[in-house]
């Protein structure tokens, strides 16, 4: 994920030096991927998504376990070498809405970073990893620690991802309005005619639908239906979506079974993993299917998943109403296909300037 390394004394001079870099990263990162981000969001409302985290504030996360994050493989793999990043680059932000609070939020170093083997291989599919945390993001820190209680999401069953299908296939309409039933949420971007330039801050949510397999595979030829989970947005009509800035991050549906549970039956669906070049078209939005992958989870963080955390508000009951109605972006510069996170290089700027890596280094991301 990381490509160039500056060192970062904390004098003014640094703030002289990423500025001159500002046309040169730029120029890279203009020729990145696609980095999922959120369009026709909302604010999060404090503590409602507890188990979002950044990763390498270019990418996203849900906390699984005590100690276990996952996200998308694309975000801790070189596009170009196809190396697995080592764990002392990764850094995990988690607990605060505000990616610049470190009041509340938190930074966590990685003990471990697992890719799925199966996206070395395709490098587009079982885009997927696991990362451990450790207490320290300096060297060193304790491999033992553990998130605090009621940060995590449940994942969705392979027996409820059935269930989930057949909704999915149940509901869905061409060309009309659509019932809004997944959540997705994130630091990325927000305008699908900027994305590059329109990164927040601040964790934005938004509210999408299903999209039928058969749908998904007239967007997208050869899909490995069992392995992914395709969106849209509700309204044909605007532009709601995730993309840059996005990758890596949760898609939850709210199984309505169990939403009188503790966990008020949030479940971990689908990771945020690839769409079209330009976000917000009317094209499907594709995302790794978790249900697919719980075994190989299991054998990865100890054989068996955390019980159900207490949450205390239903992020399905927010207020969308002043969410903003950017209208669907034509796809007419959208025919290549695209995944990967990374973030504007001005918030990268801000971020170490601001000092939220805590490191003596700061690292011009590109995905």
């Amino acid at each position: 994920m990381y490509k160039n390394k500056i060192a970062i004394p904390r004098s003014t001079t640094l703030a002289l030096l990423l500025l001159a870099s500002t046309a040169t990263a730029s120029e890279e990162i203009s020729n990145s991927v696609m980095a999922p981000k959120i369009i026709n969001g909302i604010d999060t409302p404090a503590n409602s998504l507890p188990w979002q985290v950044s990763v390498n504030f270019g990418c996203g996360g849900s906390i699984i376990s005590g100690n276990w994050v996952v996200t998308a493989a694309h975000c801790v793999v070189d596009p170009d070498t196809h190396k697995i990043n080592k764990p002392e680059d990764v850094t995990i932000f988690a607990h605060s809405e505000n990616i610049m609070n470190n009041v509340s939020g938190k930074n966590y170093a990685a003990a471990d970073v697992i890719v799925h083997p199966g996206y070395l291989t395709d490098y587009r599919h079982d885009d997927i990893a696991l990362l451990k945390i450790s207490d320290s993001i300096f060297m060193g820190g304790n491999a033992n620690t553990e998130f605090p209680d009621n940060t995590m999401i449940q994942l969705l069953s392979a027996s409820k991802q059935v269930e989930l299908d057949n909704l999915i296939a149940n509901k869905w309409v061409e060309n009309q309005k659509r019932e809004a039933y997944l959540l997705t949420s994130g630091w990325g971007s927000t305008d699908g005619r900027d994305p590059k330039h329109s990164d927040s801050l601040i964790l934005k949510q938004t509210l999408l639908t299903g999209v039928p397999d058969s749908i998904c595979e007239r967007d997208w030829s050869s899909l490995p239906h069992e392995k992914v989970i395709c969106t849209n947005s509700p309204d044909p009509d605007l532009a709601t979506d995730s993309c840059f800035g996005d990758s890596g991050g949760p898609l939850v549906w709210q199984d309505p079974s169990h939403s009188s549970d503790s966990d008020k039956g949030l479940r971990l669906v689908g990771i945020v993993s690839y769409g079209k070049r330009s976000c917000g078209t009317s094209e499907s939005a594709v995302y790794t299917q978790v249900s697919n992958y719980i075994p190989w989870i299991k054998s990865h963080i100890g054989g068996h998943l955390p019980a159900a955390s207490t949450f205390t508000i239903d992020p399905f009951k927010a207020d969308y109403s002043a969410a903003p109605k950017d209208p669907v972006v034509s796809s007419s510069s959208s025919s290549s296909s695209d995944n990967g996170g990374s973030a504007s290089i001005f918030s990268l700027m801000v971020l170490c300037l601001f000092g939220v890596f805590r490191r003596n280094r700061c690292k011009a991301t590109r995905i």
